[in-house]
């Protein structure tokens, strides 16, 4: 986008700039398939040139970018032209879905949810960039209907340009439901430069007194108060350990020396290694990528001592997915029948949702087998209705906000622990 802003691209329409602006688009869409967007804003680039005195020299060098941007293509993403890319190659519909090279599209989920999920992401995640993009935005508006002079027709033709992008991006992930707050992340830059011209707009308003040197860097520090505490408190908690960590240190202390076995209800590993006896016993079909690392960089014949972790066995299925035999539920009896000392449980909702799970959990709790509760907001109290606690993940989805990041202790999900 930056290479597309070119004046020489932009305004002058010389080769020079022009080809400078087919390398960046051609970049983009090497780093990710999602760098085609670039393709509009290089076109709005050329399209809104200022000199269109010589057509030729200009269409001659549109060619040489194109040609450019194809080579760039062909060369990193070979798969799609010599046959192995298969049907992600292409675009399929069968009226449901839609396969567009490798990404399935849910027709039926073209709702517009897309819109909320990013928009209530910027919001939570930076509150003050959102809302000066927002005047920002207004102002623009506002001042469109009024006369323009060459100046603002300069910064109309950049805003344009830079709207290429952000617009058909935010429509496209907009329409969609399975949006997530991660797809908000390429609006940033745009709304870092919006809310800054909003800033400047408010300050230009405020009295002489106030916009000296003497009182400026201190209102600056108002305005970025809270991103800078979320910021602050977000690399402080990079440094220290998270529930997941926390759990396989108490584990480590307790179970470990005693060969006990370990319980782990739901689909996750703990950042500690396990017996031999327990990575041979462990299903396949649940093999996590720790519990996959060991298996291949450790020699599970021999007996090596670890954490002998124990999982549920999978319901046996069919080549073609069907359930031939049902996994047997997990309960105070097979508990007991296995020999099981410690239960670890996760209290993120989504690994609440199994009626049985959330049974033997409930049993736990009344019969006051809890040994620890690890929460990232430190000790709470669990709800029994409607199971939905907050986690604070590594990337900070889920409910994870910038007001919840400076409340919260350390990253992760609740990890409760039972001991029998």
């Amino acid at each position: 986008m930056r290479c597309s802003l070119r004046p020489s691209s932009r305004r002058a329409g010389g080769w020079k700039g022009t080809l400078v602006a087919a390398f960046g688009t051609a970049l983009a869409i090497s780093a990710l398939q999602s760098g085609l967007a670039t393709l509009v804003v290089f076109a709005i680039a050329w399209f809104l040139r200022k000199d269109r005195t010589r057509l030729a020299r200009d269409l001659a060098a549109l060619a040489v970018a194109a040609l450019v941007i194809a080579v760039f293509v062909r060369v990193f993403y070979p798969f799609h032209f010599d046959g192995r890319a298969g049907a992600g190659a292409v675009m399929e519909s069968d009226g449901r879905t839609l396969t567009l090279a490798g990404h399935t599209i849910h027709l039926s989920k073209l709702t517009g949810r897309g819109f909320w999920i990013l928009g209530g992401s910027l919001a939570l995640f930076d509150p003050v960039l959102t809302l000066l993009a927002l005047v920002a935005t207004l102002r623009w508006l506002v001042r469109w209907p009024k006369k323009k002079d060459d100046a603002e027709r300069e910064r109309r033709r950049d805003a344009w340009v830079c709207l290429g992008y952000a617009l058909p991006f935010l429509l496209i992930f907009g329409v969609y439901d399975l949006t997530f707050e991660r797809f908000a992340l390429p609006l940033v830059p745009l709304l870092a430069v919006a809310a800054a011209c909003a800033a400047q707009a408010i300050a230009d308003r405020l009295p002489q007194a106030l916009r000296s040197p003497k009182f400026a860097p201190a209102l600056a520090l108002v305005v970025l108060a809270l991103p800078l505490a979320a910021a602050w408190k977000l690399g402080s908690l990079r440094k220290e350990p998270d529930t997941f960590e926390i759990a396989a240190t108490w584990l480590r202390e307790r179970a470990l020396p005693t060969n006990d076995k370990v319980l782990i209800l739901q689909n996750f590993d703990l950042p500690i290694p396990y017996s031999s006896v327990a990575l041979r016993a462990l299903p396949q079909s649940q093999s996590l990528y720790w519990t996959q690392a060991q298996r291949t960089l450790r020699d599970v014949s021999k007996d090596e001592p670890g954490l002998h972790v124990v999982r549920q066995q999978p319901a046996i299925v069919d080549d073609e997915g069907e359930e031939l035999e049902p996994s047997e539920p997990v309960t105070r009896q097979w508990l007991e029948r296995n020999g099981v000392k410690y239960v670890v449980a996760l209290q993120a909702s989504r690994n609440l949702r199994d009626p049985t799970t959330l049974d033997l959990i409930r049993q736990l709790r009344k019969a006051q087998k809890r040994a620890l509760l690890i929460s990232p907001f430190g000790e709470i109290q669990l709800r029994e209705k409607g199971e939905r606690e907050f986690d604070i993940g590594f990337g900070l989805t889920e409910s994870g906000t910038a007001f919840q990041l400076l409340r919260t202790h350390t990253f992760g999900p609740q990890i409760e622990i039972f001991e029998l």
